[in-house]
This record gives C-alpha cells, sequence and structure tokens, in this order.
C-alpha cells in the first residue's frame, strides 16, 4: 500500500497540472504519464514503497473524488460554506446536521 506525505501529493498534483495537454479524450491522462509522474516525485519520498505508475493514478482519481465531494458540496447543498484552510468549517449543532445530512445522502447514493 502506497503511503503519501504532502510533498509527494503536492509534487504529483504539480507534474499533472504542467502535463495538461496529455490528456487524453476520456479525461484520463495516460499510463506513461503517470509512470513520468512516479519518477518526478521520487525526490520526495519519506515513507512506504517507492511509488510507481498506478500509484499516481489511483491518487489522482482519489484527489478527484475528494474535489467532485466538496464542489458538490459547495455548489449544491444550500446555506454550507466552504474554504481550503478550515474546510466546511462545520461548528456547532446546526451545521452538523447539514454535513450529516449530505453524507447520509451520499452514502445512500452508492
Amino acid at each position: 500500500k502506497a503511503i503519501w506525505n504532502d510533498a509527494e501529493t503536492d509534487g504529483l498534483v504539480a507534474y499533472l497540472h504542467s502535463k495538461q495537454s496529455k490528456i487524453g479524450d476520456g479525461g484520463n491522462f495516460t499510463s506513461a504519464v503517470y509512470n513520468d509522474a512516479a519518477t518526478a516525485i521520487v525526490a520526495y519520498k519519506t515513507r512506504g514503497p517507492t511509488k510507481v505508475g498506478s500509484h499516481c493514478k489511483n491518487k489522482w482519481q482519489s484527489l478527484k473524488n475528494i474535489y467532485h465531494v466538496i464542489e458538490n458540496y459547495r455548489f449544491n447543498t444550500s446555506g454550507t460554506h466552504w474554504d481550503n484552510q478550515i474546510g466546511a468549517g462545520i461548528e456547532g449543532k446546526a451545521a452538523s446536521d447539514v454535513w450529516d445530512a449530505y453524507m447520509a445522502k451520499k452514502v445512500s447514493q452508492r
């Protein structure tokens, strides 16, 4: 199992961002791009196995999924807040109830 630190994640995102022109018709990078990304982030490794292309692909898919959940929460849930420093900033019973209802809905859709 791959263990990612923040520097590796930041390096992966920066590398893939620089390779946007390599995104194929399906909206995904090729295996070669993920393999090159693994090579590009090897200097940031602190724990776990050295990352390979499949690790990078899986991490990228996970990050995209998180992004889409946040965007859906921000734009499709009334009365909510999100920022990159404190996240949803869920404080108090009312905010917690909104979050719990949102998450229950997401889980039931799976």
